[in-house]
């Protein structure tokens, strides 16, 4: 069976099915429909509903508390309470079928329920579909926030370096620029052993000295021509 019906004026109606949300308007919590002896039609795999599907606490279940003094239990409370309102537990009361069915849609001689149906407590609280029940509902879960992976950023450069996949380790090409020439400046400025220089100055690695000209000098290892 069809689960959607579309009128010409664009009104959208629907089926019915077992497990639809219903809603009081004197309780304080949603209902369920009930079906626990169905009519062996289904949409999907669920049982379709009737007109006839209107039994208090069979079909119709509680709505919470009730907040409508035409409730007999709800008045008394009242009294009680020195006429502010009491709310008292929902006890729902039914002897008709819904209105509003769909006529030419029988369901054992009896036309089936659509979510435009509407029902009334013998105490006065409207009742109404609010979910025909076709779809199940995943329950709400709580979105955990997200933390953004730190980046490192060049400098002079606005947009963020990221690792190239597989290397974790690397630099921005800017930083490793400047790591390479700060170590070509080491080399060149450090004396290695048995290094000679074009300034004509020899360092013996025998004796730890250094000789330029006729001037000698003890260099100390790992000691740059500056500080000579």
């Amino acid at each position: 069976m069809e689960s959607k019906i579309i009128k010409r004026n664009g009104e959208e109606k629907s089926y019915v099915v077992e497990g639809a949300t219903l809603k009081c308007r004197f309780g304080d919590q949603k209902s369920q429909l009930g079906l626990p002896e169905h009519h062996h039609i289904f949409i999907g795999d669920k049982p379709q509903a009737s007109i006839n599907d209107m039994q208090p606490h069979t079909n119709i279940r509680p709505f919470g508390m009730c907040s409508c003094q035409n409730n007999p239990a709800v008045a008394k409370a009242t009294a009680e309470n020195r006429g502010v309102l009491k709310k008292m537990p929902c006890d729902p009361v039914l002897t008709l079928p819904w209105i509003k069915g769909k006529n030419d849609v029988l369901l054992n001689n009896v036309p089936a329920l659509l979510n435009i149906s509407l029902n009334m407590c013998l105490y006065g609280g409207e009742i109404r579909i609010i979910d025909d029940g076709q779809e199940a509902r995943l329950p709400d879960v709580p979105i955990l926030p997200s933390f953004p992976q730190k980046s490192r950023t060049n400098k002079g450069n606005s947009k963020p370096f990221i690792n190239p996949p597989g290397n974790p380790s690397s630099k921005p090409p800017a930083m490793q620029k400047e790591e390479t020439v700060k170590q070509q400046e080491k080399e060149e400025s450090e004396l290695a052993i048995g290094k000679r220089y074009d300034l004509g100055v020899y360092y013996d690695p025998i004796t730890g000295q250094q000789t330029y000209s006729a001037l000698t000098v003890t260099v100390q290892k790992g000691a740059t021509l500056q500080e000579i």
